[in-house]
Order: structure tokens, then C-alpha cells, then sequence
């Protein structure tokens, strides 16, 4: 979901997720450990890097938390700063034997432009609190009642908080 970061540059607020048996998790000493790499980068039209995100993570989760992440994977959020203009999200990670990769078209708006602008939509799901989130993203800790999910199909019952910006550019 793109944003508006300051003047007409703009941020993009990325949510991955992945099954708990996505990594590959051994017992090490009483913690479950595994290497992951996550990279996420935002190419221009012409295929330059405008944006990166990259991150060597080493697992040690102990028993309960591998629990959580075996039963409900796992989340990282990301946030690039670019310009207005249409970009391809690449999104890879590797872990010790197994990789994967997403690629995503998106258009950053210029939210100066025009009387009104509206941002990208999140949502939060209180069923998928229970995810387990690698990086939280602090700014949106303050307006969201927990971490933004990927999920699109949601529980019976469940509460979802949907989040978005109005940017209103005549106001003086």
C-alpha cells in the first residue's frame, strides 16, 4: 500500500507471509534455529533499483514461538521510499534449501497533485494477531490495533480495522 511520505515522495508499506513450514527449522540447544534472507527492492520501468529492503535473519525461536510460527507462519513488514511513478516489487527470500520470489506491479501516486488524495488500503485481522511479525512497522503501531495482514478471506466473527490516509491538498 503506497503512502505519502513528504512533499511528493511516497512510501510503500509491504506485508509478506509465509506458512510456518516455509522454514526449515532444526532444534539447536533447545531453540529452534534456521537462516532466512528476505529482499525486497522497487525497479523503475527501465529495471533500476530505486528502493531496497534487505535483511540476513537468523532464527532462534524458542518452543512456544516455533509453535506459533509451525501453527501460524509467519510475518515481516517492509516500508520503501520512492517517487511517484510505476514500479515491479521484487520480493525473494532464501532460506537454507528453499527459496522463493513475488513479483508485484504498483503505481505510487503523486498525492500532492490534485484537491484530494487517498493512500493505499491496510487491514488488520484480530485472528492474525496471533502471527508472529519479524519487524514491525513503528508507524503504523500507533494507528493500527496490530500488524497489517496479507490475508484477504477472514473468519466468521473476526474483527477487521481497515486503514487508509486522505491527503486534502487545499488546505492552507
Amino acid at each position: 500500500a503506497a503512502f505519502r511520505e513528504n512533499g511528493s515522495t511516497g512510501s510503500v508499506a509491504i506485508v509478506l507471509e509465509a506458512p510456518g513450514a516455509a522454514l526449515e527449522l532444526s532444534e539447536q540447544g533447545g531453540t529452534f534455529a534456521a537462516p532466512l534472507q528476505v529482499l525486497v527492492t522497487a525497479l523503475d520501468d527501465r529495471g533500476a533499483m530505486k528502493a531496497t529492503d534487505a535483511k540476513d535473519l537468523q532464527f532462534k525461536l524458542q518452543p512456544a514461538v516455533f509453535e506459533r510460527v509451525r501453527q501460524q507462519g509467519f510475518r515481516w513488514l517492509s516500508r520503501l521510499s520512492v517517487k511517484p511513478g510505476k514500479y515491479q516489487l521484487r520480493i525473494a527470500a532464501a532460506g537454507s534449501s528453499k527459496q522463493g520470489s513475488v513479483w508485484y506491479d504498483l503505481e505510487v501516486p503523486d498525492f500532492s497533485n490534485g484537491e484530494l488524495a487517498m493512500s493505499g488500503v491496510l487491514i488488520t485481522s484480530a485472528a492474525r494477531f496471533a502471527t508472529p511479525t519479524l519487524r514491525p512497522d513503528p508507524r503504523l503501531a500507533s494507528v493500527l490495533p496490530g500488524p497489517p495482514t496479507a490475508a484477504r478471506e477472514f473468519p466468521a466473527g473476526d474483527n477487521l480495522t481497515v486503514f487508509a490516509e486522505i491527503y486534502d491538498n487545499q488546505v492552507s
